[in-house]
């Protein structure tokens, strides 16, 4: 799936937690780069029809302020107001992270101004977040294992690992033709 942002498109899976949790269902919206390395990512989970809770969310800090973070944040409110009919969403946060608080002011979160200073929650409504956001989703929100996506970027991390070894042995041998064709005898 991809998700139109301000600064262009970015590749998005959505991936269950099928291992640790059996009373809720646990999800995990990742983005990824051109290489399927991951560039952020937001957690959450639903309780009930209508209890969403947001975990937390993450975006690598070399993709900060590429609007990453607003696009996880949009796209999961999407799959929760067309999946599971959910109008609200809940969470904690850091209130010192002055960065996190405009962050989720500038998307619509509220954030309580009493002894829970640190809860945030937004109330959806399905139909502006459809035809808000809707049309900026490129293709099927498919649900896939995240235990399964885990073993995937495994492998990606051991090929890449490989080529670079592979890399380096090339430039040795490459440096050593040359320094052994300067040798006179």
């Amino acid at each position: 799936m991809i998700i139109q942002t301000r600064h262009g498109n970015i590749q998005c899976g959505l991936y269950k937690d099928t291992v640790y949790s059996k009373k809720f269902d646990l999800f995990r919206f990742i983005a990824l780069d051109q290489n399927q390395n991951e560039m952020g990512h937001v957690n959450f989970s639903v309780k009930s029809s209508s209890n969403v809770w947001l975990h937390h969310i993450k975006t690598k800090p070399e993709f900060l302020h590429q609007g990453i973070g607003t696009a996880l944040l949009e796209v999961m409110e999407y799959f929760v107001v067309t999946n599971y009919n959910s109008a609200y969403i809940e969470g904690i946060f850091c209130p010192e992270n002055e960065y996190a608080q405009k962050f989720y002011a500038e998307n619509n979160y509220i954030i309580r101004d009493d002894e829970f200073k640190d809860f945030l929650y937004k109330n959806l409504s399905k139909q502006k977040v459809v035809e808000s956001i809707g049309p900026l989703i490129q293709g099927e929100i498919k649900v896939e294992d995240y235990a399964v996506f885990k073993k995937m970027q495994a492998r990606n991390v051991f090929k890449n690992e490989q080529q670079n070894k592979h890399s380096q042995i090339k430039q040795i041998v490459t440096m050593a033709q040359e320094k052994s064709a300067k040798i006179e005898f």
